[in-house]
C-alpha cells in the first residue's frame, strides 16, 4: 500500500512540478517582453496540448529579442540551482521535489546542447528559442552547445552532491537499490526518458531532411547571409525567361528585422496587372512558397531590402515547361475554368468590378476540419485580393498579382468563416470552388 501511495505522490508531484516548470519558462518570456516595452497578447500554459507558448508584439533591438527567447530556458534553470543551494529540509516530499526537479531541469538543458549543434549542421531548428537566440546575438551555436553542456555539467556535480540518490530511491519511493529488478525498471525508465528526449531532436532532424529533400527538386539554389548588411532594392539574383515558362519558388531562412523580397521584371508577371511579385515581407521565420507563376519572355531579377538585420536566406527555384501545368492563363481569361477533381462545389461566382471587402462566401465548422479551395480570377487588368477571414484568424488566398490558386488545403478549427474580396480595376469574375471532407 505505501508503494501505490508513493507512486501516486509521485505522479501528483510530477504534474505540479510541469505545470510551474511552463509557467516559469513562458513566464520569463513575457516578462522580459514587457521589460523591454512589449506587449503580452496571448498567454498559454496548457502543457497538454503539446504547444504552450506565449505571444508578444513590441519593437525590440536584436539583443533584446536574444534575451527574450533565452530567458525560458535559463530562467528555470537558475531557480533549479537556488532550489538545490538552498532547500536542505529533509521532509520525504521535498527530497522527492528535489530529486524530480533536478532530473527535469536536467532533461530539458539536454535538447539545448544538440539543437545548435545541428543548426550549425544546417538543419532547420529556428521555431526553438536557444536557435531564436543564436540568431539574434550572432553567437556562434556550437560555442552556445559548449555553455549549455558546461551548466549541465555543473547540475551534474551539484546533484550528485546535493541529493543522496541511494537515500532517496530506497527510502523514499521503496526503491532497493540491492534488488536487481528493480534496478533493471530504473535503467528501463532512464531509457526511456532518454527516448523522448533524443526522439524530440529526430523529429526536428526529419522534418529538417524532408525540407532538405524537397529543395533537392529545385533547380536553382543559392543562399545570401545578411549579417548587418543594409540592402535597398539589391539585385541578388537575375535571370531571363526567353518563352513564356512556369516558375517555382521557395524561400527559406531566418531574418531578426524586417525584411522584404521581391521578384521585378521588365515586363508583367504572368501578362497580368503587375511588374513585382511580393515572394516576403517581415520577420522572423521565412518560409515562402510559390508555384505554378506564369513568366512572360523577359528578364527578370530578385531584389532585397533590409536594414541592420541578421540571418541566413536561402532561395530555390525551379522552371517547368508551359504544357506542364494543366491550366492556361487564356481560357482562365475568357472564362473558361478547368475542370476540377470530383468533391469540388461551385461556392461563389460573382463580379469583380471595384469589390471592398464584399463576403462572396460563408461557413461555419462544428469541428476542425480541412477545407480546400481552388479560385479563379477572369481579369487581366486591376488588382485584387482575396481572404479567408474567422475570429482570430486571417489568411490570404489570393494576393493581387495572382490569378488563380488551385487545391490549397487549410486546416481549419470550429467557428464560422467568411470570404472576403476586395478589389480596383478589374474587369472580370471571380470563380470560387470549395471542397470539403
Amino acid at each position: 500500500m505505501k508503494k501505490v501511495a508513493n507512486i501516486v505522490l509521485m505522479l501528483i508531484i510530477c504534474v505540479i512540478l510541469l505545470l510551474l516548470y511552463t509557467i516559469v519558462h513562458e513566464g520569463a518570456h513575457a516578462f522580459f517582453a514587457v521589460l523591454f516595452g512589449g506587449q503580452i497578447s496571448e498567454f498559454d500554459i496548457n502543457f497538454l496540448n503539446g504547444y504552450p507558448h506565449v505571444s508578444y508584439s513590441g519593437i525590440f533591438q536584436p539583443y533584446q529579442k536574444a534575451i527574450i527567447s533565452i530567458a525560458g530556458p535559463i530562467i528555470p534553470a537558475v531557480l533549479f540551482f537556488i532550489i538545490l543551494l538552498y532547500v536542505n529540509k529533509s521532509n520525504a516530499v521535498v527530497k522527492k521535489i528535489k530529486f524530480i526537479t533536478v532530473i527535469g531541469i536536467l532533461g530539458t538543458l539536454l535538447p539545448n546542447i544538440i539543437l545548435p549543434i545541428m543548426y550549425e549542421a544546417g538543419f532547420d531548428a529556428s521555431n526553438e528559442d536557444v536557435i531564436k537566440f543564436i540568431i539574434n546575438s550572432q553567437v556562434n551555436g556550437y560555442l552556445t552547445a559548449v555553455i549549455f553542456a558546461l551548466i549541465f555539467l555543473l547540475g551534474c556535480i551539484v546533484f550528485i552532491k546535493k541529493i543522496n540518490l541511494k537515500e532517496v530511491l530506497s527510502e523514499e519511493i521503496n526503491f532497493n537499490i540491492e534488488n536487481k529488478k528493480q534496478v533493471i525498471m530504473l535503467i528501463v525508465c532512464g531509457i526511456f526518458t532518454l527516448f523522448l528526449i533524443v526522439g524530440g531532436c529526430i523529429n526536428i532532424l526529419t522534418n529538417s531532411y524532408e525540407a532538405s529533400s524537397m529543395i533537392k527538386k529545385y533547380d536553382e539554389n543559392f543562399s545570401i547571409k545578411l549579417n548587418k548588411n543594409h540592402y535597398y532594392n539589391e539585385n541578388i539574383y537575375e535571370f531571363e525567361v526567353n518563352e513564356e515558362e512556369i516558375y517555382d519558388f521557395y524561400i527559406t531562412g531566418n531574418c531578426n528585422e524586417k525584411l522584404s523580397i521581391k521578384l521585378q521584371g521588365n515586363v508583367p508577371i504572368q501578362g497580368i496587372r503587375k511588374k513585382e511579385l511580393q515572394l516576403f515581407n517581415g520577420e522572423g521565420k521565412i518560409n515562402s512558397t510559390f508555384t505554378g507563376w506564369f513568366l512572360n519572355k523577359g528578364k527578370y531579377k530578385i531584389v532585397v531590402s533590409s536594414h541592420d538585420n541578421n540571418g541566413k536566406i536561402d532561395f530555390h527555384i525551379n522552371k517547368k515547361e508551359a504544357l506542364e501545368n494543366k491550366f492556361s492563363n487564356e481560357k482562365i481569361f475568357n472564362g473558361i475554368i478547368p475542370q476540377l477533381d470530383n468533391g469540388y462545389k461551385l461556392a461563389a461566382h460573382e463580379n469583380l468590378i471595384d469589390c471592398k471587402d464584399k463576403c462572396i462566401y460563408e461557413f461555419s465548422l462544428q469541428d476542425t476540419e480541412n477545407i480546400k479551395f481552388s479560385i479563379f480570377l477572369t481579369t487581366k487588368d486591376g488588382s485584387a485580393v482575396v481572404k479567408l477571414s474567422g475570429k482570430d484568424y486571417e489568411d490570404i488566398l489570393i494576393n493581387d498579382y495572382q490569378i488563380f490558386t488551385d487545391g490549397r488545403g487549410m486546416n481549419l478549427k470550429e467557428g464560422d468563416y467568411k470570404i472576403m474580396v476586395t478589389s480596383s480595376g478589374c474587369n472580370g469574375e471571380i470563380y470560387l470552388y470549395v471542397k470539403r471532407n
